[in-house]
C-alpha cells in the first residue's frame, strides 16, 4: 500500500507539472493572439504563422491539462442516475468506468504513435506534425496512469462504504 501511495505521489506531482505546462501554453496563445491583433490593426502587418502556432500550442494547452483534471475528478459527469444507488455500488461502478477509460487512452496513444510518422510539416513555419502526435501519445499514458489511480482509488472508496454498510447491519442487529 506505501509503495501505491507514493507511486501516486509521484504521478500526482507529474500531473501537476503538466498543468503548469497547459497554463503556460495557455498565456503564451493568449499573448501571442493579443500581439497579433495588435499588430495587424496598428501596424498593418500580421505575425507570420501566428495562427499555426496557436492551434499548435493547443496541443499543449488540452493534452498537458487532461491528467490533472482526472486526478482532481474535475471531467464532466451526469451523477443522477448512479446517485440512486447504494455507495459501495457507485463506487465499484465508476472504478470500473475509469478502468475501462484505460482501454481507450491506450489505443489512443498507439493509434497515435503508429500515426506519427505519417504526418507533415505545418505549411508556414514547417515545424514538424510527428512531434506534436509523440507528445499526444506519451500525456495519453500519464492519462492512462491517472486513470489506474483513480479507479484503484474508487475500489478502495467502494469497499470502505461496503465495510461501513455491513457494520451498520451488523450494529443495528
Amino acid at each position: 500500500m506505501k509503495v501505491l501511495r507514493t507511486l501516486d505521489n509521484i504521478l500526482g506531482k507529474v500531473s501537476n507539472a503538466c498543468s503548469w505546462v497547459s497554463g503556460a501554453a495557455l498565456f503564451l496563445i493568449s499573448a501571442l493572439i493579443f500581439v497579433n491583433v495588435f499588430c495587424r490593426y496598428f501596424l498593418k502587418s500580421a505575425i507570420t504563422g501566428a495562427d499555426e502556432l496557436v492551434q499548435l500550442l493547443m496541443v499543449f494547452v488540452v493534452y498537458f491539462a487532461l491528467s490533472y483534471s482526472t486526478r482532481l475528478r474535475a471531467h464532466v459527469r451526469v451523477d443522477f442516475i448512479t446517485n440512486m444507488l447504494p455507495e459501495y455500488i457507485r463506487y465499484a461502478m465508476l472504478g470500473i468506468v475509469t478502468l475501462l477509460c484505460i482501454f481507450v487512452t491506450v489505443n489512443i496513444s498507439i493509434r497515435t504513435f503508429n500515426y506519427a510518422p505519417q504526418t507533415h510539416s505545418s505549411e508556414v513555419l514547417k515545424i514538424p506534425h510527428s512531434i506534436f502526435y509523440y507528445i499526444i501519445s506519451v500525456m495519453n499514458i500519464l492519462l492512462s496512469l491517472e486513470f489506474l489511480a483513480d479507479g484503484l482509488k474508487y475500489f478502495g472508496e467502494a469497499a470502505e462504504a461496503f465495510k461501513n454498510r455491513h457494520n451498520k447491519e451488523v450494529e443495528a442487529k
